[in-house]
């Protein structure tokens, strides 16, 4: 309030009568914007390169952290990737089987679970919440694709990594 020189008159007169329903509304749109910023048809214009969680827009590997998420995106951890706003989601069979394999990965993981891969698993549930509100001929596709992870067909990479920690029994 200094470097604009508003005071406490300044600040009652301009911002201090905001309801708190007016204060929700705002917060509730910019937090939509975020979460639905990311999901694409298949046929949109954005150029972008396949990820093992999704794809990236970010052809530069610039990484951009989403605002009110602890993780921080790192381009050697896919799974962060859902933290960053480079992530294009298609809501086509590949990114969802991609998003479902790492959900049921954490679901039967051994190891104790995490604060980390909590948000993991809730990001994940909401941006195919999300996808089933901007397009709901979606749902068909992520129940189809759900009961065939569920039955073993899980995404290629994450199968890889699937066997890895088998092998090391934390699966």
């Amino acid at each position: 309030s200094l470097k604009l020189g508003n005071n406490t008159t300044t600040f009652n007169k301009n911002y201090g009568k905001t309801t708190f329903d007016d204060s929700a509304n705002e917060l509730s749109n910019a937090l939509d914007t975020i979460f639905k910023s990311c999901i694409y048809p298949k046929t949109n214009s954005i150029e972008c390169i396949p990820t093992p969680i999704a794809n990236c827009a970010n052809l530069d590997k610039k990484k951009i952290p989403l605002l009110n998420f602890d993780i921080e995106p790192d381009c050697n951890k896919p799974e962060t990737c859902l933290f960053c706003a480079n992530l294009v989601l298609h809501n086509d069979k590949e990114d969802i089987r991609k998003l479902l394999s790492v959900l049921e990965m954490f679901q039967t993981s051994k190891l104790k679970v995490s604060e980390q891969a909590l948000q993991i698993q809730e990001r994940i549930q909401n941006l195919l919440d999300e996808m089933q509100i901007k397009f709901p001929e979606t749902t068909a596709i992520i129940d189809s694709v759900r009961v065939e992870v569920e039955e073993g067909e899980i995404d290629a990479y994450w199968a890889d990594i699937s066997i890895t920690l088998s092998i090391l029994e934390l699966l």
